[in-house]
């Protein structure tokens, strides 16, 4: 099975700065395909848009931001699966990549277990030495860095009375 979904819209936006909120021009869209080689195989590919334009300022841009997502879910039985979610957004220039591992013992209940890895690129991570409120860039390099890193377990209980 093969699916493909798109979507447009355009229109005035309001850029909500606590010092200088105006109206802007907005468009955005998403387009995403979904492919599902065999039953308990998904995969589905995502591209989201978002534009602001200033008209004030002669269309000057405001932002021009893309988010690119793979998610993938792989059901190896009827209680165990796999989730798999990676995502770069060009704003935060962020790149995120989670794996979650499901097992679900009945209705009520499921075992987690998951990874997650977040980098940045390199030149967008700030710190301030001083504490005086000014930040300066920790690296000039546009490699991507590693921010944080995690493994994670949750246990679901339903419980009814």
């Amino acid at each position: 099975m093969l699916s493909f979904r798109a979507n447009y819209r355009q229109g005035d936006q309001i850029y909500s700065d606590l010092s200088n909120p105006f109206l802007g021009r907005g468009s955005g869209g998403s387009l995403s395909a979904t492919v599902r080689p065999f039953a308990r195989l998904s995969s589905q590919l995502t591209l989201n848009t978002s534009r602001l334009t200033d008209p004030l300022a002669g269309n000057a841009e405001v932002f021009d931001v893309k988010i690119y997502r793979a998610q993938s879910v792989l059901t190896f039985t009827d209680r165990l699966l796999m989730r798999n979610i990676t995502e770069y957004n060009s704003f935060d220039k962020e790149l995120d990549f989670n794996v979650l591992f499901t097992y679900r013992v009945n209705a009520g209940k499921a075992f987690y277990i998951g990874y997650d890895d977040h980098y940045r690129q390199a030149d967008q991570l700030f710190f301030d030495p001083d504490g005086d409120g000014l930040d300066e860039r920790l690296f000039f390099s546009r490699d991507l860095r590693r921010t944080n890193r995690a493994i994670f377990t949750k246990i679901r209980y339903l419980s009814r009375y």
